[in-house]
């Protein structure tokens, strides 16, 4: 998948979690992060179990829906930090307390964040670095 594809499949999958409440979204994009698993992560926040899985099912009924080839998909068992890869994406789904005790926003600090407005368009915000010193 190139890395326009890679963008718009992030983008689809922030509409999809947005669409049904997922909290602290955003999008780290790893491109130009030598070691990195995928060009972006996606990361959002469900309020409890039960909200985490709300949120799994319908991103995996949307990328059925839209005819894509399903993700390899861990973490189903807990509903903690579920876990959906795309290959070129990786969507991170977290309980409140798990996001902040992994903190993959501070691991992956040189990467490029986006935030999704309203409608789920992803909007460029800055270097993740510099938007986590900002907000302290």
């Amino acid at each position: 998948m190139n890395s326009e594809n890679s963008f718009e499949l992030a983008q689809f999958c922030c509409q999809v979690l947005m669409s049904r409440k997922a909290e602290e979204m955003l999008v780290l994009d790893l491109q130009d992060i030598e070691s990195a698993p995928a060009n972006y992560f996606v990361l959002c926040t469900g309020t409890s179990e039960v909200h985490v899985k709300a949120l799994t099912d319908a991103l995996l009924r949307g990328i059925r829906n839209a005819g894509m080839e399903r993700p390899r998909l861990e973490g189903d068992d807990a509903y903690e930090w579920v876990l959906i890869d795309f290959f070129d994406v990786v969507v991170h789904i977290f309980q409140e307390d798990t996001r902040e005790f992994y903190n993959l926003e501070k691991l992956w600090g040189d990467a490029n964040m986006y935030s999704p407005d309203e409608e789920g368009q992803l909007e460029e915000v800055g270097p993740v670095n510099q938007v986590l010193e900002e907000k302290e």
